[in-house]
């Protein structure tokens, strides 16, 4: 298990860096690479849009990199939450724990780091921190370590039956 530890560790660290290097953008950069990269593309490939008034497209546009930009959000952070059950689980909390535990020991994790995510993009310029980014990212957090447990209470099931 220690060998599961230092992936998850490495897997968790890399990560981090990952989220801290997007928060670390500008407001600015930020919306230049929702907007004209995953928003465009989106957008270009929707067959209706070009039959929307130019107001609808607009507010179209605009709700559509919301939910991009909020989903982002809750998948980097299901991804962290995954990385963290892999450490926690290396230490074998599932044995002496029951999984809600488990569960909550993760999310607390990913709480954590929200928080001091969010803490630190009051000082890159444009952006802000943000309590209702912090529960999205939280969630998302227990969503990756709700998976993590299910895909080892799977692997657990076969191994058993085999």
């Amino acid at each position: 298990m220690k060998r599961t530890r230092i992936i998850g560790f490495v897997l968790a660290l890399l990560w981090m860096i990952i989220i801290f290097l997007f928060s670390n953008q500008t407001a600015e950069v930020s919306d230049k690479i929702s907007r004209n990269f995953v928003t465009a593309f989106i957008i270009e490939h929707y067959d209706g849009y070009a039959s929307m008034e130019t107001d609808k497209q607009i507010e179209f546009a605009d709700t559509l990199d919301f939910a991009i930009r909020k989903t982002a959000h809750f998948m980097e952070y299901a991804i962290l939450g995954f990385f963290y059950s892999i450490i926690l689980y290396g230490y074998e909390l599932d044995k002496k724990y029951n999984w809600v535990k488990f569960i909550i020991a993760s999310s607390i994790l990913c709480l954590i780091y929200s928080g001091s995510d969010e803490i630190h993009q009051l000082f890159v310029a444009g952006r802000n921190g943000n309590i209702k980014d912090v529960l999205i990212d939280t969630s998302g957090g227990v969503f990756g370590t709700v998976i993590f447990v299910l895909l080892i209470k799977v692997m657990q099931r076969f191994k058993n039956e085999y």
